[in-house]
């Protein structure tokens, strides 16, 4: 249950930033903890050390192995790509990707499962799709990338720290009714693909666990993409988000 709860707030700011209203998206907070309680169940994750990108040719292409659909990316064996959002993501060692059936079994929309089309209305319609999720075994460290739709086409990157100020407060709030203890939100920054990125910080406790999660916000052409990182410690967050390459 505790794992399910943290996937539900992995998309909290996700729907607060690309929503019309604050008030909203948030006016039952107990929404987001979803409605499915079938249990899922990692396999173990099987990746190479070698977390360098893999390389792409002319057969692989024609087959379809290879392919952006829009707005959203694609996991082509153990790397994932979003050349719409310029992104891509080889993950370390002890790392896997979940599944589509997966993500939707803890109550959310996977783009895997969806065509070209349905992640378009998805969005247009103010849903979120979750276009990858990577975890440990035990769920415990993890990173998520979450599509949404901005109420304004023209919002631009230079728009997102005066977003992120107005989240903050909203975020506290649902985190704290759900029961986060020590809590501290707070706009920060982190590096991102090289460059100090501004974010949103969160720490605190949960049933007696610590958790720490960092969240960037990519924007481009009216959508967005949040990516989220979960671990139990700063130097595990630091290590997942430095993961991250430009393509």
């Amino acid at each position: 249950m505790k794992k399910k709860f943290l996937t539900a707030l992995l998309i909290a700011a996700t729907l607060c930033f690309s929503a019309c209203s604050d008030e909203e998206v948030f006016t039952n907070p107990d929404e987001l903890s979803g409605q499915n309680e079938e249990a899922v169940v990692v396999e173990e994750p099987v990746a190479s050390e070698d977390v360098e990108t893999i390389a792409v040719d002319d057969e692989q292409a024609e087959n379809g192995s290879i392919r952006q659909r829009g707005v959203a990316g694609y996991v082509d064996g153990s790397v994932y790509r979003n050349e719409f959002f310029g992104i891509q993501y080889a993950p370390a060692m002890g790392y896997a990707f979940l599944s589509a059936d997966d993500i939707e079994k803890i109550g959310n929309l996977s783009s895997e499962l969806l065509d070209d089309e349905s992640i378009k209305e998805s969005l247009e319609s103010g849903q979120t799709v979750i276009d990858f999720l990577l975890t440990d075994v035990l769920m415990q460290n993890s990173v998520t990338c979450t599509l949404g739709k901005m109420a304004d086409d023209s919002f631009t990157t230079e728009e997102i720290e005066a977003r992120i100020d107005e989240l903050v407060p909203v975020l506290t709030q649902v985190y704290e009714s759900k029961g986060f203890e020590n809590l501290i939100c707070e706009h920060s920054e982190i590096t991102f693909l090289e460059k100090e990125t501004p974010c949103i910080s969160i720490s605190g406790s949960f049933s007696g666990t610590e958790i720490k999660m960092v969240q960037v916000f990519l924007v481009k052409d009216g959508y967005s993409a949040t990516i989220t990182i979960q671990a139990d410690t700063d130097e595990k967050i630091s290590t997942l988000i430095g993961m991250f390459t430009s393509l």
